[in-house]
């Protein structure tokens, strides 16, 4: 049995203020998450409950860092060594070590993850995901709300942030709470969707029916 904790610093979610680090970590998941995302790579600080006299055993979840995200759904321990390897607390789990690959595709199984013991310490592993981005941001925005637990490498982060976007299109202010991108935006739909954009085929400009995308005003900066 397990007992999980899933906040930003790992204590439980029932404290104060939750929406606003929901709000601030969905702000930064969508400026990092590629738009090809499969699955989330993490590092998850875990602290043994079990008491063996009794035959009881579980774990809690105290915390959990993103480390970076994966295009396929595969496991693959090469995968897990790299991202373990940018973070100092599990830097150790990145060399070739079978005695840290764990194989648990069993019902009750933990599936496959990095680590010297799934009831303590730190380990590594990858959760998949078969829906939209949405449903991955959806799930990380409250650990996310803590910076400290973004722990992806910093040109991947500054690649996400800094892409720029070209083509024949025109950023107008659409409203008072949002921006809208008109135009031929066909070949940086994807960029636009990681920058939270919603696509909508029947907004008004210029009088006119069009096709265009959707922001918020805080958006602008990086639009």
């Amino acid at each position: 049995m397990t007992k999980v904790h899933l906040s930003a610093a790992g204590a439980s979610c029932d404290t104060g203020g939750n929406e606003q680090l929901k709000s601030a970590g969905r702000e930064r998941l969508e400026a990092i998450i590629p738009a090809n995302t499969k699955a989330v790579i993490t590092a998850e600080l875990r602290e043994d409950e079990s008491n063996s006299m009794t035959d009881y055993y579980r774990y809690s979840t105290i915390r959990t860092v993103i480390l970076g995200f994966s295009a396929h759904t595969r496991d693959l321990f090469p995968e897990l060594r790299k991202y373990a390897a940018d973070f100092s607390e599990t830097a150790r789990l990145s060399e070739e070590n079978r005695r840290y690959e764990h194989r648990e595709k069993y019902a009750g199984g933990e599936g496959y993850y990095l680590g010297e013991s799934k009831y303590s310490g730190w380990i590594v592993r990858k959760t998949k995901y078969y829906r939209d981005r949405e449903s991955i941001i959806d799930a990380f925005s409250l650990i996310a709300g803590d910076e400290a637990n973004i722990r992806v490498k910093a040109q991947a982060k500054a690649g996400a942030a800094s892409q720029a976007l070209t083509g024949s299109f025109t950023i107008v202010d659409y409203s008072e709470k949002a921006l809208a991108v008109f135009g031929d935006t066909k070949a940086v739909k994807d960029r636009l969707k990681e920058l939270g954009g919603r696509f909508n085929p029947c907004l008004t400009h210029k009088g006119v029916k069009q096709p265009g995308w959707v922001f918020s005003k805080n958006k602008g900066e990086q639009l």
